[in-house]
């Protein structure tokens, strides 16, 4: 049964159980049973219950190495699913000394390295990670941990090192591992696909993530595939497909952590409505917590700044600040501070100190520009463009405009390329459009294709990207180099 709930086959696991798992059983002091009990709870999310459970657990007589490994384990889960990441962290280091000195007592640390990232500290997580797969390579779950240390490099902003791990789990995923996780895999190397500016590949990523989730049972599953569905979604503008995603993703929340990820979806939703108000009542249940998760503070203030409520807005980036100059030195460029720098100068600009604005944008454009993150490089070339529009420099303005609009069209990102178009209208330009009509002519897949080419992938990585054959990526190749008018790869990003 055990085994059964770890390849997240609950249904299994629980018929298994039988009988076994009835009301009372907590009194046969059994710490296995105890404990794998609270693992259906958990699955389940019965939280109370699942704690309950393995407190007893923990107390039995019975209770050997392995199986307060486990106990240790679950109790980790669970703090993070009730948002306790310290606490979490407590359980998570009790894990290790339970395990045999070798490989696997450095695979075990699995737990604390999340806990870790769950408090905000990407770089010890990221420690551990790497020390894990320095000794565990040749094991099963290396795959497992290579997939966790993928979104801690994405979070890090360390795209190529993530889509490394990301690509070697999937690959390995697609041999070894339970539908549910694959499901997982494939929607975090969407998300990996898409900081990078390969957007439709990514969308394939999504596509197989969502076709899984009919044979995926496991509710942390289902809500991570749909935020990344409903995420992609809201950046292409297809609000539509945003609603339903975030439909779905109601549907299984049911703790602490699963509301959160559940709110962030629907206040990012109301900020693409252009509806501030809604933003802050979806995320008022955690006005008073402090998880870690960058994007609350960042659409908390940006809901302010439109709302012109702008003290409570400098509260909430002050805070912001100081926690990330916490984590990384004032002069390494990372997303987070680029987005609180621009956030700060819509807030100054918002106070009518329009030179302080255009200095923050300045720099973080700067920061940007050492990012490699094109959406981010973007959005933060609109603001300083927008800047340098209204306050007469017309010309500086237009240009910067003019490349992130070209970075939103070739992107796929609607909403902000028309938010360029307008600015640039408003400056008296006509938009220059490059090569839009020859791009629109492409599929989905030759468009996928061309951007992994175009990041500089050969036929063979872009066929193991896409899982189809070599021959199939030349085809498709040949049939974008037509289209666009082009003789060489590296002519693909000026088109795309």
């Amino acid at each position: 049964a055990d085994a059964l709930l770890g390849a997240a086959l609950t249904p299994a696991a629980r018929g298994l159980l039988g009988a076994r798992a009835v009301p009372g059983a907590e009194a046969r002091a059994d710490a296995r049973l105890l404990t794998v009990l609270a693992y259906v709870a958990l699955q389940e999310q019965r939280l109370d219950e699942a704690e309950r459970l393995l407190a007893l657990a923990w107390e039995c007589d019975d209770a050997d190495d392995g199986v307060r490994r486990k106990i240790a384990e679950r109790r980790t889960v669970l703090a993070l699913a009730r948002l306790r990441p310290h606490e979490a962290l407590t359980w998570a280091r009790r894990v290790a000394p339970l395990v045999p000195a070798g490989p696997e007592r450095e695979l075990s640390r699995w737990t604390e390295a999340i806990a870790h990232g769950a408090a905000g500290d990407h770089r010890a997580a990221l420690e551990i990670l790497d020390q894990a797969l320095s000794v565990g390579e040749t094991l099963v779950s290396d795959f497992g941990i290579r997939a966790m240390r993928g979104r801690f490099r994405l979070g890090a902003d360390d795209v190529a090192g993530a889509l490394d791990d990301l690509r070697t789990a999937a690959a390995a995923e697609s041999r070894l591992g339970s539908e549910s996780f694959k499901a997982a895999v494939h929607a975090w190397l969407a998300e990996a696909l898409q900081a990078s500016g390969a957007w439709e590949a990514a969308a394939l990523e999504i596509e197989q993530a969502l076709a899984l989730l009919f044979v995926a049972d496991n509710v942390v599953t289902r809500m991570e595939v749909n935020r990344a569905a409903g995420a992609m979604a809201v950046a292409r503008g297809d609000l539509a497909e945003a609603e339903e995603q975030l439909r779905q993703l109601r549907e299984p929340a049911s703790n602490p952590r699963g509301d959160l990820t559940v709110a962030i979806a629907a206040a990012t939703l109301a900020a693409a409505h252009g509806r501030p108000e809604q933003v802050l009542a979806e995320l008022e249940p955690f006005s008073a917590a402090a998880p870690a998760d960058p994007l609350l503070p960042q659409l908390r203030a940006d809901a302010l700044i439109r709302l012109g409520r702008l003290d409570e807005a400098d509260a909430v980036l002050t805070r912001e600040r100081a926690r990330t100059a916490a984590d990384a030195a004032e002069t390494t460029p990372c997303s987070r501070q680029v987005t609180l720098l621009r956030l700060r100068g819509r807030l100054e600009a918002a106070r009518g100190d329009h030179a302080a604005a255009d200095a923050l944008f300045a720099t973080a454009l700067a920061a940007a520009e050492r990012l490699p993150l094109p959406y981010e490089l973007a959005l933060a070339q609109l603001d300083r463009g927008r800047s340098l529009r209204r306050q007469g420099q017309r010309k500086e303005g237009a240009a910067l405009l003019q490349l992130a609009r070209d970075r939103f069209a070739a992107l796929g990102a609607a909403p902000l390329l028309e938010q360029c178009e307008r600015e640039l209208a408003a400056s008296g330009l006509q938009p220059a459009r490059r090569g839009d009509a020859d791009r629109s002519a492409l599929t989905a897949r030759e468009r996928a294709v061309a951007q992994l080419a175009a990041a500089g992938l050969t036929n063979r990585a872009i066929a193991a990207e896409l899982m189809v054959s070599a021959k199939t990526v030349e085809v498709h190749l040949s049939r974008v180099f037509a289209k666009l008018g082009i003789s060489a790869r590296t002519e693909l990003a000026e088109h795309l």
